[in-house]
C-alpha cells in the first residue's frame, strides 16, 4: 500500500458509506453475513475496515467486540461518527486503529485480542488483499492474518476479486453500482481504478488484483503457507438478494467478478 492510497480513502471518507446501497455492497455484505454466522460473544479483527460497514454487521451478528485498523484516518472518523449515531461511546464495541496492514502490524500498533491476548476469533479482511500492489506485500497482509488469528479453529473471512480483464461486460459496467475503469498490466498485476455509486455520491479510487490473490488456487497455497486449512468459497446463491431476484443477479452468480472464502487456522 502507498501514500496515495491513504490519501485517495481520506478524500473519500464522508462519501464512502453511499456504497451501503449499492447492489455490489448489498451481495458482498450477505455473502460475510453467511460467513459469520452466529458469532455471540466473538472478538473479531477487521483489517482495513475503513468506516466499519462489517464491523457493525459483526456486532449485529453478536460478536463482543470488534477492532478495526485502517490505513485511513478519516476513514475511521466516520466509523467513530457512525457508532455514535447507532447510540454506541467509541471504543465501547467498535475498536479503531490506524495501520498499514500491507507492513508487520505488531511493529506499529498493540492489538488486544480477547481478554488481551492478542488473538482473535476472526479475522476480516474484505477487498484488502485488493490494495496489496506487490507478491511480498500480499504475503506480509497474509502473516499478519495469521498472527492475529487464534490457533485450533479461529477464522479468515475474505472478499477476493477475480481477474477483471475476464469478466462477463456487467460486471464492470455498472450495472451492480462499480465501475472499472483505466486497467494496466502490471508485473504479476492488473491494476485499474474503479468508480462506485451514482451522481455527486459516486467516488473513485484505484485497486490492484495480484495474480496470487485473484487466482483462488493460488490464494489456498498462501493460506495454508501461513497456517490456515485452504479456502472455503460462500455460495452466492445463499443471498437473500439473489433468492428475491435471481434474473438480476445472474451474471454475478455465474461470472463471478468477486467472491467471499473462508479459512480455518490449525
Amino acid at each position: 500500500m502507498t501514500g496515495q492510497d491513504q490519501q485517495d480513502y481520506d478524500d473519500i471518507a464522508t462519501k464512502y458509506n453511499h456504497i451501503e446501497s449499492l447492489p455490489h455492497s448489498r451481495i458482498s455484505h450477505e455473502l460475510v453475513l453467511q460467513a459469520l454466522g452466529d458469532c455471540t460473544s466473538q472478538v473479531i479483527l477487521d483489517l482495513g475496515g475503513g468506516t466499519g460497514l462489517h464491523a457493525r454487521n459483526a456486532i449485529k451478528a453478536g460478536a463482543a467486540r470488534v477492532d478495526n485498523v485502517d490505513i485511513s484516518p478519516a476513514m475511521l472518523a466516520g466509523c467513530e461518527k457512525l457508532e455514535e449515531a447507532a447510540g454506541r461511546k467509541p471504543g465501547e464495541k467498535v475498536q479503531c486503529y490506524v495501520g498499514d496492514v500491507s507492513k508487520p502490524l505488531e511493529e506499529q500498533i498493540t492489538l488486544p485480542g480477547r481478554d488481551g491476548n492478542g488473538t482473535y476469533d476472526i479475522v476480516l479482511m474484505i477487498w484488502t488483499f485488493d490494495h496489496a500492489t506487490t507478491l511480498p506485500e500480499l504475503e506480509t497482509m497474509w502473516r499478519n492474518v495469521a498472527h492475529y488469528c487464534r490457533p485450533n479453529g479461529g477464522k479468515i473471512i475474505t472478499i477476493r476479486s477475480s481477474d477483471p480483464r475476464k469478466r462477463p461486460g456487467g460486471l464492470g459496467s455498472g450495472k451492480y453500482g462499480v465501475k472499472l475503469h483505466s486497467l494496466e498490466d502490471v508485473p504479476d498485476a492488473v491494476r485499474y481504478k474503479f468508480t462506485a455509486g451514482f451522481g455527486e455520491e459516486a467516488f473513485t479510487a484505484v485497486a490492484t488484483n495480484l495474480e496470487a490473490n485473484m487466482d483462488l488456487e493460488q490464494a489456498r497455497k498462501l493460506a495454508r503457507e501461513v497456517g490456515f486449512e485452504g479456502l472455503e468459497e460462500v455460495d452466492p446463491r445463499g443471498c437473500e438478494c439473489v433468492r428475491k431476484d435471481p434474473g438480476f443477479w445472474e451474471e454475478f452468480v455465474s461470472g463471478g467478478g468477486f467472491g467471499c472464502v473462508v479459512g480455518k487456522k490449525i
